[in-house]
């Protein structure tokens, strides 16, 4: 065998040991993200606001499909991450194991893609493994993974890592198929997320990095990808700026953004050697007396020493050149230059921007024994911590918890906080637990905007509408066109019969954003309430106009229709919203009604039997029917009722009613007779005497008052006297 032969066979057995440890790694990175596939969707920490809201997200269709490639969500434009959500939702529907479970699996191709990427960038594959399981532990990256809305930092890092090994590709050996791949990864970073727009820059430093003389000739190719991310990243800017995502920060000087980006620099850096006191958040600092806190002019030394480190180590100042240029070209869209936002720094941002030094620090740590020993400790140190910080993100209260906690000494950011956990127990039903949340909010920060909204809604839910109107009132002295603060005024002075004051407030929020359809909603119901049904009818009518999608403007419609007696307008509506959405018993239940409306009640009854399995929810349809007049029709769901024995007596004496009201007296009877064997009521006996006089059974009749009278039932004794001897 040939020594050519010799090296083949050596490089192929330890690149088999490679790959096998490389399987190793992934393993281990799934166990340790484990847990996060049973977290929770996070109410008011975006997963609500760009998931949860958006119903063209939860089934795969064309127009679906049209509407994510050619609208922003929520002020930021990644439709390809808006894809992978619908996909999610389309074939689990909206279980978060599933999109957790994406979450993992994309964290993992990227840890296989980077330690592919170092073995193109030319290091060797013991420091591509460890580089790889660095990557794939780094408590860095738990924001990216256990947290459902990251997935764009995920899908950004698919097609972000595969671009760079393209390039390399490209640049080893020239090709038109290899230029269209490279095109092709780029452009699906580019809909993964903007950050994408740093790749020809980062393209250009490969150059560099791996033959500088022909830096030239590499720029003029890629002068498409520049061009293509620069006008990107404009677009992306004016979609941000058009949803109020650009901050106009006056109480910030240039000198303090000089030193905030300074600091900017040095949190990214720091926290990947020393990830500790991570936070779901980190808030803009607070100025106490003009100055920034001390951190904030420590970094520029910090920065400094840096730099002299680049220059001190001659011999490795090409690898750490690369690494740190990597680095800062990486953090660019992040770094907040231009501010966005309230966080200043935000973890889950630097996912990708770590890549150089992910290669660097394992080729330079493993030449010697104890540097593969320190890495290894490192990782351990590391996969702790990642597993007890995943914690933060297993819920709505936990992420906002863990806010609160890491700015006790700012205090805006704490009242913030929690203000954003009680809103999350409001939501979740927790009245008493959010009002104390809000009220404690309000105590560090009175005139905290969001807060007092908040507690006006707690107060509304309550009753409390004076207490409500305080609070709305106050918003509304600081900022009188504040939209939501008029609309929920006025639905409360619509509540308490003040109609022209209620009209007032929602006149003047339409005309300050006449394309939100709920505004119509709120004022079509005012209108239906004070009688004014043709222009309730209006409002509902234009609700759905802005809002085909969404099915409360039906409903609300389709209510108007029934109070109007037009049956079969409510039926167009209500079937339209049943054959989208069968799982809300209030809209199934006003479906039946306009069947049995239309006495079409064997279809009534198929919309309600799917609640029937339950016999404690057939008592209350049941129950709720016979209120409402629809006798016959509760018959079949105390028919069911009575199989539960915990509220079988019950369900018979409901039955007996309903037997009554419709005169059959002998099944009234029965059933009261049932009743009897477990509960003696002489209310019971008076009845059944009753229901014999109507069958005209006056002696049954009598004998059964008498044994009510017996039993100290007064009403007995005049049915006695006036019937019986």
């Amino acid at each position: 065998m040939s020594k050519i032969g010799q090296i083949t066979v050596v490089d192929r057995i330890l690149k088999k040991q490679s790959l096998i440890i490389l399987l190793f790694s992934i393993i281990g990175a799934f166990a340790l993200y484990f847990q996060s596939l049973y977290f929770e969707f996070l109410i008011n920490f975006d997963d609500d606001l760009i998931i949860l809201n958006h119903p063209e997200l939860h089934q795969f269709s064309l127009e679906n499909l049209k509407r994510i490639i050619l609208e922003p969500l929520e002020g930021l434009y990644h439709p390809l991450t808006s894809l992978s959500w619908m996909v999610d939702a389309h074939f689990f529907g909206l279980d978060p194991f599933y999109f957790h479970l994406q979450n993992i699996i994309l964290h993992l191709i990227n840890g296989v893609l980077l330690y592919f990427l170092i073995i193109k960038l030319g290091f060797n594959r013991l420091s591509a493994n460890l580089g790889a399981l660095l990557f794939l532990i780094h408590p860095m990256a738990v924001e990216n993974v256990a947290w459902i809305s990251s997935r764009k930092d995920l899908l950004l890092g698919v097609f972000f890592l595969l671009s760079l090994i393209s390039y390399i590709r490209y640049f080893e050996k020239r090709s038109v198929t290899r230029f269209l791949i490279l095109s092709l990864f780029f452009l699906l970073a580019l809909l993964s997320k903007a950050a994408a727009v740093v790749l020809p820059l980062l393209f250009l430093l490969i150059s560099w990095y791996k033959e500088s003389s022909l830096l030239k000739a590499n720029v003029i190719s890629l002068i498409p990808f520049f061009v293509i991310a620069f006008l990107f990243g404009l677009w992306n800017i004016q979609i941000q700026s058009d949803a109020g995502y650009i901050r106009e920060e006056l109480e910030y000087s240039i000198m303090d953004r000089v030193f905030m980006l300074s600091y900017g620099i040095q949190y990214y850096l720091i926290k990947f050697f020393v990830p500790t006191d991570l936070s779901p958040k980190n808030l803009y600092p607070v100025k106490e007396d003009g100055l920034l806190p001390i951190v904030y002019y420590l970094s520029v030394l910090l920065n400094l020493a840096v730099v002299f480190m680049l220059y001190y180590f001659k011999k490795l100042r090409p690898l750490l050149l690369f690494a740190f240029l990597f680095f800062l070209i990486s953090i660019l869209p992040i770094i907040k230059i231009i501010p966005t936002g309230n966080d200043i720094v935000s973890n889950r941002y630097a996912y990708m921007t770590y890549v150089g030094f992910y290669a660097i620090i394992p080729f330079l740590l493993t030449k010697k024994n104890i540097g593969v020993i320190l890495l290894l400790g490192i990782t351990a140190i590391f996969s702790i911590k990642t597993y007890q910080y995943q914690s933060v993100f297993k819920s709505s209260i936990e992420v906002w918890t863990a806010v609160i906690n890491s700015h006790e000494n700012n205090d805006w950011g704490k009242a913030m906080a929690l203000n954003e956990r009680g809103q999350v127990k409001l939501k979740s039903g927790d009245r008493k637990g959010a009002l104390s949340d809000i009220n404690e909010s309000l105590d560090i920060e009175p005139s905290l905007k969001r807060a007092l909204m908040n507690r006006s809604v707690i107060y509304d839910q309550a009753n409390q509408l004076d207490n409500a109107l305080l609070d709305l009132n106050q918003v509304l002295e600081d900022n009188e066109d504040n939209v939501d603060a008029l609309r929920l005024r006025g639905m409360i002075h619509g509540k308490k019969g003040n109609y022209t004051a209620a009209l007032d407030d929602l006149n003047k929020a339409i005309n300050l954003n006449s394309e939100r359809y709920d505004l119509y909603i709120n004022r079509g119901i005012v209108y239906s309430l004070n009688e004014q049904t043709e222009e309730a009818l209006s409002d509902f009518n234009k609700s759905i106009q802005l809002g085909q999608d969404v099915e409360e403007n039906y409903i609300n419609r389709a209510n108007l229709y029934f109070q109007l007696d037009s049956f079969n307008l409510a039926r167009k509506d209500l079937e339209k919203v049943y054959s989208k959405n069968q799982k809300i018993y209030r809209n199934n239940y006003l479906l039946a009604k306009v069947y049995f409306e239309l006495e079409e009640n064997e279809k009534g009854l198929n919309v309600l039997n799917k609640y029937a399995g339950n016999q404690l929810f057939a008592s209350n349809i049941a129950q709720q029917l016979l209120a409402e007049g629809y006798v016959k029709e509760s018959i079949p769901f105390f028919n069911i009722a009575i199989g539960d024995p915990q509220i079988r007596d019950k369900s018979l004496y409901q039955r007996s009613q309903a037997f009554a009201q419709l005169k059959d007296y002998q099944n009234a009877i029965d059933d009261l007779f049932a009743i009897l064997e477990n509960v003696p009521n002489p209310k019971f006996f008076f009845e059944i005497a009753n229901y014999y006089k109507e069958l005209e059974e006056s002696e049954k009749a009598c004998e059964f008052w008498e044994e009510a009278s017996q039993r100290n039932y007064p009403p007995a004794d005049a049915k006695i006297a006036e019937f019986c001897n």
